[in-house]
């Protein structure tokens, strides 16, 4: 039985590659993205258990990005992590379908908590 998927976009690299190591430690095979291009890309070939989004100042952030989330979050569930306060980027997430809101200061513990709820949820 193939082990379940975690997919990590994340435009900031020690980010990606802390999310990736905390996935990796928990025995769940992991893909990351460092762009929602190239995840969409993946995502048509690969579907995951749980997808995570890192939502930065960056390209992810947008309003644009998070409107997209709607016809995403209709196909798998998502994760979306956020900077501590960031309430807006949250509540717009949620709006559009996101299964789980995690804030970064929530730490590794809170972090690897959404994701495994995420993936036992997608079995």
């Amino acid at each position: 039985m193939p082990r379940d998927k975690v997919v990590i976009v994340s435009e900031r690299s020690e980010k990606r590659a802390a999310l990736e190591k905390l996935v990796l430690q928990a025995g769940l095979a992991v893909e990351t993205a460092d762009s929602w291009e190239l995840w969409l890309a993946m995502s048509e070939a690969k579907p995951a258990s749980c997808l995570v989004l890192d939502i930065g100042t960056g390209a992810l952030g947008s309003p644009e990005r998070i409107s997209q989330l709607a016809t995403i979050c209709a196909s798998q569930r998502v994760l979306v992590l956020t900077d501590a306060g960031d309430v807006s980027t949250a509540v717009q997430a949620v709006r559009q379908g996101a299964s789980d809101v995690v804030q970064r200061s929530a730490g590794r513990r809170g972090i690897l908590r959404g994701i495994l709820q995420l993936v036992e949820a997608s079995r």
